[in-house]
């Protein structure tokens, strides 16, 4: 099965760009474009991690556990205080 990666990288990082900058500047308060840079790290790693390998070897519900996994400890780790003190 031929999978065009455009398409859809093309539906998913504008849907997740607009979500995340949703509710992480309304509900945490934090720079539109520093959601906007999770939402595009998330999209990337969940794209390749869990849609072309997960997904494909193990179906749709593992798939949906990774990213759920993944989103939390990305936002986890984003708002962790850097021993500088910014972030």
């Amino acid at each position: 099965m031929q999978v065009n990666h455009g398409k859809a990288l093309g539906i998913k990082m504008p849907t997740l760009i607009v979500v995340f900058i949703l509710v992480l500047t309304l509900g945490f308060t934090i720079p539109w474009y520093h959601a906007a840079w999770i939402a595009i790290a998330v999209g990337t790693i969940a794209y390749f991690l869990g849609d072309m390998l997960i997904l494909r070897k193990f179906g749709n519900i593992p798939a949906t556990v990774a990213d759920f996994g993944l989103v939390f400890l990305q936002n986890f780790i984003a708002r962790k205080p850097t021993p500088l003190g910014v972030g």
